[in-house]
């Protein structure tokens, strides 16, 4: 008898064990990124500086570690501009973080395109990374992000009002020359 109660005994304690860690665990893989936004693009002669901030939803029991952001950021033409990675951070149970970050990317070598685009209609900065999350110390997966920014303004206040002319008779010269 005492077998069979020991066994018995033993079952109850791995359904109530199993019931513990599947309630515990449910939602570890439903963390999603539910906002990017790019709040500002500071555009200066040699670098563009983006400031902004990811909200990340952890709808778990549990606190889950974000191991790792990465990100590049680069022009719609294809110019990379930057790439790094954040550190690594907590995610609080059941609750949206969010998360801030400044991004400087160097310009130097592509100041001459940034000046060609001047004549462009629209010029985006494109902000693409991925979160990389672990759950319970072994449920790890990549949630990718990304976000675009106009900084055709930006660009143009770098010149000054009254060469603004000179600067667009100067590309459309160009342009019509290499043509």
């Amino acid at each position: 008898m005492n077998k069979h109660l020991a066994l018995a005994l033993f079952g109850l304690f791995i359904i109530a064990l199993s019931g513990t860690i599947i309630f515990f665990l449910s939602g570890t893989n439903r963390v999603a990124i539910v906002e990017t936004t790019i709040t500002d693009v500071d555009v200066a002669l040699h670098e563009i500086v983006l400031t902004g901030e990811l909200a990340i939803e952890n709808p778990s029991r549990i606190n889950i570690d974000v191991t790792a952001v990465t990100y590049d950021v680069s022009l719609r033409t294809g110019n990379a501009l930057a790439s790094g990675e954040m550190e690594p951070f907590r995610l609080k149970r059941q609750t949206v973080t969010r998360v801030p970050f400044t991004i400087t990317a160097d310009t130097t070598q592509i100041d001459d395109v940034l000046l060609e685009l001047v004549k462009e209609d629209t010029v985006y900065v494109d902000l693409d990374g991925v979160v990389t999350v672990k759950a319970a110390g072994f449920l790890e997966y990549d949630i990718p992000f990304s976000q675009s920014y106009d900084i055709k303004e930006k660009l143009l206040a770098l010149i000054p009002e009254n060469a603004r002319g000179l600067v667009d008779a100067a590309l459309g010269f160009v342009s019509g020359f290499l043509s």
